[in-house]
């Protein structure tokens, strides 16, 4: 699930104790106007343009509901199923640009032909599930000119791959990034994602409200405290992951490079991911969007990345034509 491998550290575990004591209560909206004054800092906009949401999936279902039915909604094709999903649902038309193999590239003369008259277009950057840095914030910025578009870009592992669009918010009222503080802050559990929107997101946007748990409120409070221990973490995650492609592509495995905490493979095993499943190693099947065999590995911890390429070698060779 692209979780980080370690609990949150000791300051933030006893934040969270804090808001547990008061856990018969709603969280204090000062408090909440605090997390939204932090979280601007962060991302380095202004705390009126700060969404709160539990969970970044939530807020980007709200948006695509509420800005797609009348609207030609553009998505990327593989992407983050649970908003294409929800775009499924309401959009009044939709199309899915393809993300062609080997490189995964967006071609980006494709992508403006498609947007003619009102639409919405939503793309994770990195891609998820390929890793990919898809777009860059000049050629969103060239994209937000054109007449009646309205633009989501997901940032969840943008701290992995140092790009990202939250810059453009306040001078294009069509944008909103979203992100999340379940992947580097070590917080999954606390279920918390936010918005940075231009003024047309906010507007209608307006009415979405979230009183967060005093437990997550408390908990992101002091992981944004303590953003020199998470971007450590990062820096251990990003090593390790290129140190696991390297050795799998030394092995003539075929892996792709990222800008996120995971890496795709094309697995040649058969039930790769059902075989990996009995010796207690959980991947992502991505074969509901790709090819068959195409798998999304977390990156966890050196020992853990090392059983990993262990068993995955070995049934590699254990399927191998010799045998």
């Amino acid at each position: 699930m692209n979780e980080l491998p370690w609990p949150p550290p000791k300051e933030v575990l006893d934040s969270a104790r804090i808001g547990l004591d008061e856990f018969n209560r709603y969280a204090d909206e000062s408090k909440l106007d605090e997390l939204k004054y932090r979280l601007g800092r962060y991302s380095r906009t202004g705390e009126d343009r700060i969404i709160l949401s539990a969970g970044s999936d939530l807020l980007l279902r709200e948006a695509v509901h509420l800005f797609s039915p009348l609207r030609k909604t553009i998505t990327l094709c593989p992407s983050f199923l649970p908003t294409i999903n929800s775009a499924r649902q309401t959009a009044g038309s939709m199309t899915r640009i393809r993300l062609p193999l080997p490189d995964f590239r967006l071609d980006l003369e494709i992508l403006e032909r498609e947007i003619k008259g009102p639409c919405l277009l939503v793309m994770d950057n990195p891609n998820n599930p390929t890793g990919k840095t898809v777009i860059s914030p000049t050629e969103v910025e060239k994209l937000l000119q054109k007449q009646d578009l309205m633009v989501i870009i997901d940032e969840a592992y943008y701290e992995f791959s140092g790009v990202t669009c939250a810059e453009l918010v306040d001078r294009y009222e069509n944008l909103m990034v979203t992100r999340t503080v379940d992947k580097v802050f070590s917080l999954a559990g606390a279920r918390m994602g936010y918005g940075l929107a231009g003024d047309l997101f906010l507007k209608e946007l307006s009415s979405f409200f979230i009183y967060l748990p005093r437990v997550t409120m408390y908990a992101v409070l002091a992981a944004l405290e303590n953003v020199d221990i998470m971007l450590e973490r990062v820096e251990i995650v990003k090593e390790e992951r290129d140190r696991l492609l390297e050795r799998f592509l030394h092995e003539g495995i075929e892996a792709y490079g990222t800008s996120a905490n995971f890496i795709l493979i094309r697995s040649s095993i058969p039930d790769v991911v059902d075989e990996l499943k009995k010796r207690g190693i959980l991947v992502r099947d991505i074969s509901d969007q790709m090819p068959p065999g195409f798998i999304r590995v977390t990156i966890g911890k050196r020992e853990e990345n090392g059983i990993f390429f262990r068993e995955y070698l070995q049934l590699s060779r254990n399927r191998s034509p010799s045998h």
